[in-house]
């Protein structure tokens, strides 16, 4: 079930931050990312750009 994560509880910036992190260090980030792409994968999307930010946690969760 999609998760409101509307006000400060919002992940999906978060996705944007460890996504950055991985890109620049690797996979000795991966571990740490993995946590908040599923946080952000469960997030129900306000706007167009969130709901891309959904499909990319949830993509890079399949990987």
């Amino acid at each position: 079930m999609p998760v409101s994560c509307a006000g400060s509880n919002r992940y999906t910036p978060r996705y944007s931050t460890k996504s950055g992190l991985v890109m620049l260090e690797g996979s000795k980030r991966m571990a740490e990312a993995k946590p908040l792409y599923a946080r952000a994968a469960a997030c129900e999307a306000a706007d167009a750009m969130e709901r891309l930010d959904i499909a990319l946690a949830k993509a890079e969760l399949a990987t």
